[in-house]
């Protein structure tokens, strides 16, 4: 056991506490000095000072005096002559009771003072204890923020190696802070060659003026899309559409772009519009309709046929703008059009003016990239034979 725990506060299961505690000790010192040690002149100081220093270890200062108090009375009382009687000492006898009325005093103030010293020494100790434990969740938490950190980074860059697009982070003097895997393959450049360029180097159709004032004005949470020409290591170029995205990074403006290749889609376009340029120069008449009937496209021909611009026929659905009269049930050719992909024959429409038009008709059946349905309509008129095969009947 370690000495200094009989300096810890105690509560004593008895009234009184420590000063019961003292004044017991005095008494069973006056009761062994009368009864078992009658022999013997032990001095005062001798015989009360452990039951004081006693008192005061494990009661305080105060409990220190006032057993020192008690045990003069009771050396003055019972130990000191005349026995039996509170009559005041003189000579020798008076200077053993000033000696252990001090002597107790200073003995109680000392393990006051220890007892100080080791409540303090605990407390810091404790304190000490708390600020390592602190010490130890902060670096547990630094721990845990830095490897979440790590986590987050390496899902970043999971998802844009994932990325079908390119994407660059740049600065606002067009710096590669970052890029994807599909960033270098679409320019043919490494990754550590890019972070050593700027956007300047791969830009050709834009300024670098105007990259630069569309840098300043672009605003957190706005994102613009543009379009422009890249151009690749070997010095071949391609058209792309870019997605900007301006946000702050430890008080710096960057900028996130996702740059996609519409090398295809300007193919397509350009495709898409020669095909319209065709249908517009083409004699016959050509109708673009969804499966319900509702007309997409109505070309020149058509608008040289039944008299509807295109404004009047798109929207409408053809058999009742047209008033189709078929040459056997609408379900029939419709199940004969899903089924072969196709139907020819011959129909009656009735143009704008009223007059009624017998025309060859072929339906083509076609779906879209998303399979929605679509019938081709290509009408040539054939009145005028119909009518001439009817003059030579």
């Amino acid at each position: 056991m370690n000495f200094f725990q009989i300096f810890h506060k105690r509560n004593f299961p008895f009234p009184g506490g420590a000063y019961s505690l003292g004044l017991g000790l005095v008494l069973i010192t006056l009761a062994l000095r009368a009864l078992l040690l009658p022999g013997f002149q032990i001095p005062i100081l001798v015989m009360f000072v452990p039951a004081i220093l006693v008192t005061a270890a494990v009661g305080g200062l105060r409990a220190g005096v006032v057993a020192t108090a008690f045990a003069c009375a009771c050396a003055d009382y019972a130990l000191i002559p005349p026995f039996l009687s509170w009559k005041l000492p003189t000579n020798d006898a008076a200077m053993d009771l000033g000696s252990l009325g001090v002597t107790g005093i200073a003995v109680a103030a000392v393990c006051a003072i220890l007892r100080s010293a080791i409540h303090q020494s605990e407390a810091a100790k404790a304190e000490l204890t708390h600020a390592l434990k602190l010490a130890g969740q902060a670096a547990a938490e630094q721990k845990h923020a830095e490897k979440a950190l790590r986590e987050s980074e390496e899902k970043f860059r999971s998802l844009i190696e994932q990325a079908s697009d390119a994407v660059f982070l740049h600065d606002n003097e067009g710096r590669f802070l970052e890029v994807n895997r599909q960033a270098c393959e679409s320019l043919g450049y490494s990754r550590e060659e890019l972070l050593q360029m700027n956007l300047f180097e791969i830009e050709k159709d834009t300024r670098e003026s105007e990259l630069r004032r569309s840098w300043e004005e672009a605003e957190p949470g706005v994102p613009r899309t543009l379009e422009g020409r890249f151009r690749r290591k070997d010095g071949t170029e391609f058209p792309v559409e870019a997605r900007l995205g301006a946000y702050f990074l430890d008080g710096q403006k960057l900028q996130l772009a996702l740059v996609r290749d519409i090398s295809d889609r300007r193919r397509a376009e350009l495709a898409l519009r020669t095909q319209a340029n065709l249908l517009q120069q083409s004699f016959d008449a050509i109708i673009l309709w969804e499966f319900d009937g509702v007309i997409t496209i109505w070309n020149a021909g058509a608008e040289r046929l039944y008299g509807y611009s295109e404004s009047d026929a798109v929207g409408k659905v053809t058999h009742e703008l047209l008033a189709t009269a078929f040459p056997k049930p609408w379900p029939e050719i419709r199940d004969e059009l899903i089924e072969n992909g196709a139907w020819e024959g011959e129909l009656r429409h009735r143009t704008k003016d009223g007059n009624e038009v017998i025309v060859s008709a072929r339906k083509q059946l076609i779906r879209d990239a998303l399979g929605v349905v679509h019938v081709l309509e290509t009408n040539r008129d054939i009145t005028e034979r119909k009518q001439y095969e009817q003059h030579l009947r």
